[in-house]
C-alpha cells in the first residue's frame, strides 16, 4: 500500500514540476524578448552618444576657424560668415540629436531615431 501511495505522491510531484517548468520557460522567453529590446535601445543610446561627440568635434573646429577668420574685426568677411553658417547648422543638428525620442511611451524603440541619427551621420 505504501508502494502505491509514494507512486502516486511522486507522479503528482513529477507532474507539478513539470508545469512549474513550463511556466518558467514562457518567462525565461518573455524575459527574452525584453533584453532584447533593451540592448537595441542601449545600441541606439551609444549610436547618439557617438554622434553627439562627432558633432560636437566638428562645431569646436569650425568656431576655431570662425574665431581666426574674425580676428579682432568687427565685419565678418564672406568665408566668416559662411564658417557661422556652418557652426549654426551643427548646432542645430545636436539640438535635432538631443530632442530625438529613442524609446516611446510604452519603452519600444522607435523607428525615427535611428532614421534622424542616418540622416545626421550623412551630414557629417
Amino acid at each position: 500500500m505504501a508502494g502505491i501511495t509514494w507512486g502516486i505522491s511522486g507522479s503528482l510531484a513529477k507532474s507539478k514540476a513539470q508545469g512549474e517548468a513550463v511556466g518558467i520557460k514562457v518567462e525565461t522567453e518573455r524575459m527574452s524578448n525584453v533584453l532584447s529590446g533593451l540592448k537595441a535601445i542601449k545600441n541606439r543610446v551609444v549610436e547618439g552618444e557617438a554622434l553627439l561627440y562627432a558633432l560636437s568635434e566638428k562645431l569646436k573646429k569650425s568656431l576655431n576657424k570662425f574665431q581666426s577668420l574674425t580676428g579682432e574685426t568687427k565685419e565678418l568677411s564672406e568665408e566668416a560668415a559662411l564658417e557661422l553658417d556652418i557652426s549654426i547648422q551643427i548646432i542645430r543638428s545636436i539640438k535635432q540629436v538631443i530632442e530625438t525620442d529613442i524609446c516611446n511611451a510604452d519603452g519600444f524603440l522607435t523607428k525615427n531615431s535611428g532614421i534622424v541619427f542616418q540622416k545626421i551621420y550623412k551630414e557629417i
